[in-house]
């Protein structure tokens, strides 16, 4: 069996992985992490990964149709501006063109 080893500070002798959670929470702070086993949680996690995604994917599909419409009401505006220039003495279109 492989020695229990603290990443930290080197302390060894545990007897246990349990052990050696212990002392990284007790001396160090460090949290272990959960392990997952019941099949309910599993489920319950799944479920809000699954909401999440749809609520991303609304938010997303809202954005990019925002960007959409931006991006056609910038391309009027630039074609009224080319008419406009287009329409206007040669004096005028220097001054609109910059």
């Amino acid at each position: 069996m492989q020695e229990l080893k603290c990443k930290i500070c080197g302390k060894t002798g545990f007897k246990s992985k349990s052990g050696l959670a212990g002392h990284m929470q007790i001396a160090h702070g460090v949290k272990s992490k959960t392990v997952i086993t019941s099949r309910d949680e599993i489920s319950n996690r799944l479920g809000v990964v699954e909401r999440d995604i749809k609520e991303l994917w609304n938010v997303t599909k809202k954005v990019v149709d925002l960007l959409t419409e931006h991006s056609e009401v910038l391309r009027t505006l630039t074609e009224a501006k080319k008419e406009h220039i287009e329409a206007s003495s040669e004096e005028d279109r220097d001054i609109l063109e910059s």
